[in-house]
């Protein structure tokens, strides 16, 4: 619908209305429980703590129940990552640096759930002992119950300060415009951090930092960022110098030969052996935690960088081998009872079966994994699946139900689930019950399998030969 420069202006207008009116009706409850000593305006919040003199998002509210820590406000500014957090070293190395170098007598770290960082400097806060401030927005329905709970909350490590902006901005928005002073990991062009942080160079005098990496931030974005006003953040002590790079294939491989055993498993080709009795269990990349590791864990593995951060597919690959385990899971099934998955598919149709699902975000069938067994599965519990529909899965018994797979599925009609196969086993499966001759592991290419075999109790599979 059209609408017209004098209408558009109109709604602009009437929507601030809205906003201010809320903003003093809140003030008025704030005020009337005996909370106006912590509520500021976000255009006047108190100096040193923030930069505010030219502020641009208005005269919103604010209110920090339990005070605002000593010092100066940091905010850690980033443009989103991907999935794949181990591709950002640089990224890690510079939040543990932030983090450890940090003068909490000083300054205060202002952050909220909304922004990429927010989770890294919580954990940050709790590692070395951080003052934080976490915003967040005043809730629709504010009472004078909920105003006395959250006075009663104690002025601990991490605070919380309620905001109502006066215009509809972002929280990037907010957290870069009135911290006093910007530390900046990843800028991308013409996103929400990149527009924030231009508009702070322009009305705010707070500092700005800005990571010098071109794996993080393009060259032509960096310089146009320094341009207007921020500061470069070395964080290596001269610019040629980076993180350790990665170790390679090769050398990977070198060490484990080291450390292996005088004897490993047997490297053969697809074509020598009879997959038809094997049900195959393939891995896929880990975004977030290990199905066993608790989240703090998680986020230590990639702020101090450790080995077990790698996710990638052939590293969870590696991983169940040293664990000897397949962690069940209720992820992708109906019932609440965590399975083991396999598909009695031949190792040979892996590559052609090979197939992303968007609605999921994954692959499948992807050519790393273990093969197992059908007659070993069996007398561990392993059961086929029960393809069906809703009445079929309406009239299961309840020891059917983890059992029970819908045939196809409405987000992808041209799509179905019986040509996989499928057998389940309810449970973890402790892979040393699996005989040395009961199991083959698979893996693409030859460079991956002489890595693999060092771990192996069974022959490793080459699909590619």
């Amino acid at each position: 619908m059209f609408m017209s420069s004098d209408a558009n202006a109109m709604s602009k207008s009437n929507s601030s209305k809205r906003e201010s009116e809320r903003s003093e009706w809140l003030r008025s409850k704030l005020e009337a429980a005996g909370c106006a000593d912590g509520c500021f305006r976000l255009s006047t919040l108190p100096r040193p703590a923030f930069a505010v003199e030219k502020n641009s998002i208005g005269n919103g509210l604010a209110w920090c129940p339990q005070g605002l820590p000593d010092g100066g406000s940091i905010h850690v500014a980033s443009s989103r990552l991907s999935r794949q957090l181990e591709s950002f070293p640089v990224w890690f190395d510079a939040i543990r640096t932030f983090g450890s170098n940090f003068e909490r007598d000083c300054h205060f770290i202002v952050t909220s759930e909304t922004t990429t960082a927010d989770r890294w400097v919580v954990r940050l806060g709790e590692l070395f002992d951080l003052p934080i401030v976490r915003v967040a927005r005043f809730p629709k329905r504010v009472t004078a119950k909920w105003i006395g709970q959250q006075k009663l909350k104690s002025s601990g490590r991490l605070r919380t300060m309620w905001i109502e902006p006066a215009l509809d901005v972002s929280q990037d928005d907010v957290l870069i415009s009135i911290a006093s002073e910007v530390r900046v990991l990843r800028v991308r062009g013409g996103g929400n951090v990149h527009r924030a942080i231009m508009r702070r160079l322009e009305t705010s005098s707070g500092r700005t930092w800005l990571l010098v990496d071109p794996s993080l931030t393009k060259q032509t974005e960096f310089e146009k960022i320094i341009r207007a006003g921020a500061t470069g953040w070395w964080l290596y002590p001269s610019q040629q110098e980076g993180p350790d790079p990665p170790i390679s294939d090769t050398d990977r491989k070198n060490a484990e030969q080291k450390e292996a055993p005088s004897t490993q498993a047997k490297v053969i080709a697809a074509q020598q052996i009879d997959s038809s009795q094997y049900a195959i269990h393939w891995t896929r990349r880990r975004h977030g935690a290990w199905p066993d590791q608790s989240d703090p864990d998680y986020l230590d593995d990639l702020i101090f960088r450790r080995d077990s951060s790698d996710h990638r597919t052939l590293s969870v690959l590696r991983r169940i081998l040293m664990t000897q385990r397949l962690i069940a899971s209720n992820a992708l099934t109906r019932d609440a009872t965590p399975v083991v998955c396999f598909a009695d598919v031949r190792l040979a149709e892996i590559k052609n079966r090979r197939t992303f699902r968007n609605h999921l975000g994954r692959w499948d069938f992807e050519p790393y994994g273990i093969a197992i067994r059908k007659e070993t599965l069996k007398k561990h519990g392993a059961r086929a699946v029960i393809y069906g529909d809703e009445s079929d899965w309406n009239e299961l018994a309840k020891p059917d139900r983890p059992f029970f797979q819908l045939a196809g599925e409405d987000k992808d009609p041209t799509h179905d689930w019986r040509s996989e196969r499928e057998i389940r086993l309810c449970g973890d499966l402790a892979l040393k019950r699996i005989g040395p001759a009961d199991a083959v592991v698979f893996v693409p290419a030859t460079e991956d399998a002489q890595q693999i075999a060092a771990l192996s109790r069974w022959p490793v599979v080459v699909l590619d030969d």
